[in-house]
């Protein structure tokens, strides 16, 4: 019965907002339309977060829904003021698409966060019994420095010396 309660509720805060002409404020209402239904949003942030991005609730980022749903409100703020979805089914099509932008962004950072610091198994040092004694970081390093391009021939034979 609240479900039924909160589309409705939904719908005529999206009608007010349909009926704003001009210079209107529409702020009050898209806060008071998101203010209505943070209860759905909230659940839909929890069950995309947890279903389909879980790696992002553990650590390092340990994001929470309540996190995510602060997120997805201010990027909803910011495109309802240009965006006017005609009904309820529409108003959360664009909130899904904030979330997924919102996951995917936070996913990205924590990757690039990832990749810049190198897991605790690439810094570590190579075991005495293997065949190198260079680390997984060092022998990515050389060949970085293998794969530059050359201008001088002399360089060139300095790289491949130490093999």
């Amino acid at each position: 019965m609240e479900t039924a309660r909160t589309t409705v509720a939904i719908q005529g805060y999206l009608d007010e907002l349909a009926g704003l002409r001009g210079d209107s404020p529409a702020e009050p209402v898209v806060r008071d339309l998101l203010g209505r239904a943070a209860g759905r949003l909230h659940q839909l942030c929890a069950g995309m977060l947890y279903r389909s991005y879980p790696r992002l609730t553990r650590a390092p980022l340990n994001l929470q829904s309540d996190e995510m749903l602060s997120a997805v409100v201010e990027r909803m703020i910011k495109a309802l003021r240009q965006a006017r979805p005609g009904n309820v089914r529409q108003f959360f099509q664009i909130a899904n698409q904030h979330m997924r932008w919102e996951l995917n962004d936070m996913a990205r950072h924590l990757d690039d966060q990832t990749w810049l610091l190198g897991s605790a198994a690439e810094n570590a040092v190579a075991s005495p019994d293997s065949a190198s004694q260079l680390s997984p970081v060092a022998r990515r390093m050389f060949q970085a420095i293998d794969d530059l391009p050359w201008k001088n021939a002399k360089h060139s034979n300095w790289s491949r010396s130490r093999e």
